[in-house]
């Protein structure tokens, strides 16, 4: 199967079934048999889409056009590609355009609002104010309510300031107890079957 019909498979059942993300791309590897570097491009592709969903649901609305859900997650992908992955190329574009659009009118109109967004900065339109709740739900891919909480109880800078944290990489963490072994002891100690630290490599010698 090719990785854009994979990572529509897996989308719908994270945003469709409520199915977590991370079980979503384990089973869909286990029952499809796909190779690592394929799951490495269709991860990166729905986790994209996954990140940036608020806005991409907000620029298909304005089209007001009766998009299916399925037609809906189809444009979130190719957005998410050709603003950020920049994986598949226009061919494989138009053919996952022609697969799974129900009209040539809805085509034409995803195809233009694609083609529209050709910068990650034009996202956003300029009509919103930097300043609003909205612009924070979109910018930081957050339910208007979750942010509209934050700035009654803590002000618009902690707002802010938490959305954007959110926004970033968790960091890989471990903590010893050194009344049972040392840091060292247990860093050195700690290899997988062929020999490599694994604290080394996942937590880049930072324990």
């Amino acid at each position: 199967m090719n990785s854009i019909g994979l990572a529509l498979d897996i989308y719908k059942k994270v945003v469709f079934e409520n199915v977590p993300f991370s079980l979503a791309i384990k089973n869909e590897w286990k029952n499809k048999n796909v190779e690592a570097p394929q799951r490495n491009e269709v991860s990166a592709l729905v986790g994209c889409a996954l990140r940036h969903y608020l806005i991409f649901e907000y620029r298909i609305s304005e089209l007001k056009i009766d998009f299916s859900n399925k037609e809906k997650l189809c444009i979130m992908l190719v957005l998410a590609n050709n603003l950020f992955i920049k994986k598949f190329d226009n061919s494989d574009i138009l053919g996952f355009i022609n697969e799974n659009f129900s009209s040539s009118d809805k085509q034409e109109a995803a195809l233009n609002l694609i083609q529209s967004l050709n910068d990650p900065n034009l996202l956003i339109p300029d009509s919103i104010d930097r300043n609003s709740k909205e612009y924070l739900s979109l910018r930081y891919n957050t339910p208007t309510w979750i942010v509209k909480m934050l700035q009654k109880h803590y002000g618009y800078k902690f707002a802010y300031k938490t959305l954007r944290a959110n926004s970033k990489p968790s960091i890989n963490s471990c903590r010893v107890n050194s009344s049972i072994i040392s840091k060292d002891d247990f860093n050195f100690n700690l290899v997988d079957e062929f020999g490599n630290n694994i604290m080394m490599r996942l937590l880049k010698n930072k324990i």
